[in-house]
């Protein structure tokens, strides 16, 4: 099936932001397999309460779950003033992944007294912002689901055959900047089903 050329682009992005360092290879393609654009209004619940909004994603996976979250880096990348990571993020409470994909963040646009935090990679990028402070905004650029793969059963530490859902976000400065662009998938949820709240 030929795709229209937005999606064939939004494939190549998520693909080079879940295995930056192997873009050129089946690693990244594998990874990019089945993957589908999808609606949010078709999105099923609870992904979709916690994927179609414009808040920190952090903060709303906290509230979700009931419970701290931490970052449990997987491959971490840099080139010059980009950090790439392929990431869980685990609710510290439970100690179970709540969220697995990529992100990357352009160092040079972050105040210096944060980049030891980034750079650390321990923490979520949005428990850091919201720490120092440092205003931005959430811009969602679409929704996506995807089959389980290789770095799906890796992160989740589930090894079923399901669909996960998640979406492609940007993270932008009050001057237009981008901060961070990120891919957040979620994994299968079987706890609680109940709206986040707004």
């Amino acid at each position: 099936m030929h795709l229209p050329t937005y999606m064939a682009h939004f494939l190549e992005d998520i693909a080079s932001l879940l295995d930056p360092s192997e873009t050129a290879d089946a690693g990244a393609e594998d990874i990019a397999a089945g993957i589908e654009d999808i609606e949010p209004e078709a999105l099923p619940e609870p992904s979709r309460s916690l994927l179609v909004h414009e808040r920190d994603m952090t903060g709303t996976l906290a509230a979700f779950w009931g419970s701290p979250i931490e970052l449990r880096p997987l491959r971490v990348h840099r080139e010059g003033e980009v950090l790439y990571r392929q990431v869980v993020l685990i609710a510290t409470n439970k100690q179970i992944p709540v969220e697995a994909g990529a992100i990357r963040i352009h160092l040079d646009r972050f105040p210096p007294e944060a980049l030891g935090e980034i750079t650390g990679n321990r923490r979520p990028l949005g428990a850091i912002l919201a720490e120092y402070r440092i205003p931005y905004t959430c811009s969602p650029r679409g929704f996506f689901r995807i089959p389980t793969n290789r770095f799906l059963r890796e992160a989740f530490g589930d090894v079923r055959d399901t669909m996960h859902y998640g979406r492609r976000n940007r993270l932008v400065n009050p001057a237009g900047e981008l901060l961070a662009e990120v891919v957040e998938i979620l994994p299968m949820i079987e706890g609680p089903s109940a709206e986040v709240d707004q």
